[in-house]
């Protein structure tokens, strides 16, 4: 637990919070986890609650830092009234949903005030990624729908704007994320195993896989594992 906590300030959703969130916002961290978020943001002296539907969690979370604010909720009915928090943080959670993330999203609209900020990451659909997988659509053989289980979805960041404008959401911002080491990626060691380096450590790169980062790292949209959207509530 600690080392996720420390982590947060070398993620590079440290420095988006910082650039559109503010000591004095009421924040909700949805789909929490374990709560690194809400530990490191509550140390920085941010309003922070944390919900996770997980008990489990919530209650390991709690025995790292029992000053923490945190609570057993579902993001798809949260128990908080309308126009509640000025921020909405959602990290890798909205993608879980198989029938898509617009009743997740409409909650946090519903509970965010007028004016009010969602920061959501989500895995990214990158470019490289649909090439990939369209090369291997066309070698593979169909599986049986029987045979294949959902876990979770990928995005484009056409995708997530168009969730968020339906919600009347007006984007502010769009950044690909990454790992900022160079001998890290979430999106080049997910998808070509060749890149990946020789290590019990995920996502550590190869020296092919270090090189092609730095060539690409002008283009990051092109191999980001995740993707974050700011919006603003209108």
């Amino acid at each position: 637990m600690e080392s996720d906590f420390s982590s947060c300030k070398k993620d590079e959703l440290w420095g988006i919070i910082k650039k559109f969130v503010s000591l004095d916002d009421k924040i909700i961290d949805a789909g929490c986890g374990l709560g690194r978020w809400v530990a490191f943001l509550s140390r920085k002296n941010y309003k922070v609650l944390g919900i996770d539907n997980f008990k489990q969690l919530i209650e390991r979370a709690k025995r790292f830092d029992r000053t923490l604010e945190l609570r057993v909720a579902d993001v798809l009915k949260l128990p908080f009234k309308n126009e509640a928090f000025d921020v909405y943080l959602s990290f890798g959670v909205v993608e879980h949903f198989e029938a898509g993330p617009t009743e997740a999203l409409q909650e946090a609209r519903r509970v965010l005030k007028k004016g009010g900020i969602i920061v959501l990451e989500t895995p990214h659909d990158n470019f490289l990624r649909r090439t990939k997988h369209f090369f291997g659509f066309l070698k593979r053989k169909k599986k049986r729908t029987s045979e294949l289980q959902f876990y979770e979805y990928r995005f484009k960041v056409s995708e997530l704007k168009k969730f968020l404008k339906n919600l009347n959401f007006k984007i502010l911002a769009i950044y690909p994320k990454d790992l900022l080491l160079d001998n890290e990626s979430i999106g080049l060691w997910s998808d070509f195993p060749f890149l990946r380096a020789k290590s019990s450590d995920p996502f550590k790169l190869n020296i092919i896989g270090i090189l092609i980062k730095k060539i690409l790292k002008p283009f990051k949209f092109l191999f980001s594992g995740c993707v974050v959207v700011i919006g603003r509530k209108i």
